[in-house]
């Protein structure tokens, strides 16, 4: 019983303290400061001990999605990107015209 008075006197003796410090200080922005000290130095305290496990850490990363595109259907995707930008082409000159143009090599085809 005696050993919780005493630890109940050593509470209230630093508590006292602290109270003594903070009264002796009237000036606000050097409260301001002191309470930014505070804040900074909590934030930097960091408890080793209770720390997640490294796996639960480094697991939860999101795997990039790697997709390996062979040479062979490069070239097949640029030849249909050519195709395409060539038939755009040719549509532009002509426009209304490709019909008539196609019946017209028909015609000649089956002469």
């Amino acid at each position: 019983m005696s050993q919780q008075l005493s630890k109940q006197e050593d509470q209230a003796e630093e508590l006292r303290k602290l109270l003594n410090e903070v009264e002796s200080i009237k000036d606000p922005e050097m409260n301001k400061s002191i309470e930014s000290e505070e804040v900074q130095l909590e934030q930097r305290e960091v408890d080793i001990l209770n720390l997640p496990p490294r796996k639960e850490v480094h697991g939860n990363k999101k795997q990039h999605t790697h997709i390996k595109i062979s040479l062979p259907f490069r070239r097949f995707i640029l030849i249909i990107f050519l195709l395409i930008i060539i038939l755009i082409g040719v549509y532009y000159l002509f426009g209304g015209d490709i019909p008539q143009l196609m019946n017209n090599v028909m015609d000649s085809t089956i002469n």
